[in-house]
Order: C-alpha cells, then structure tokens, then sequence
C-alpha cells in the first residue's frame, strides 16, 4: 500500500534510483517533445511507476520488478498504458 506522506515529506531518492535517472531524462528530451506530450510522460512515470520502482537503484531493478510495476498499472484498468511501458522498456524508448 502506498505510504500518504506528502512528497515534500518524503526522503530523497538515492542519486541512482530509477526516478532519479528517468527525471534526468525526461529533463533532456522535454524540449524535443510537445508541451503536452511531457506533461503525460511525467505524470504517467509519477502515477505508474515511481511508487513501484522510484527509490531503487536502478543497477538492480530486475525484470520481475519492471512486471509487479506494470502489473500495478493493468490492476488499476490502464491496459494501453501497461503495454506501452513494456514496449518501452524492451526497445529503449518511452511512450
């Protein structure tokens, strides 16, 4: 179960966590993208998987954990969305 501490409350992830790396890319490929389109990638990333994958590093994210984060996303009825980050995932690109 998600915690309900307001994110300024919560502690910084370590400089090599997932959302430290995926901010730091999203940061780099923002201009490229559609005001829009960024905001979606953001907010999908924060919805879907920074509560899954967010605070670990990412050396040891392992494919079963990239699954119970999907799997997070199909529970909550976002099929699309689950399909696309596995696409994503296994190709090198984000959607």
């Amino acid at each position: 179960m998600r915690s309900l501490t307001r994110r300024s409350e919560r502690p910084s992830p370590p400089i090599n966590s997932y959302e430290i790396v995926a901010r730091e890319s999203f940061a780099k490929q923002k201009a490229s993208w559609v005001k829009g389109h960024a905001y979606k990638i953001l907010r999908r990333q924060e919805a879907d998987l920074f509560p899954w994958l967010g605070g670990r590093p990412v050396a040891i994210i392992s494919p079963r954990g990239v699954l119970v984060a999907l799997n997070g996303v199909v529970d909550r009825g976002a099929v699309k969305i689950a399909y696309r980050r596995t696409a994503a995932r296994f190709s090198g690109t984000q959607s």
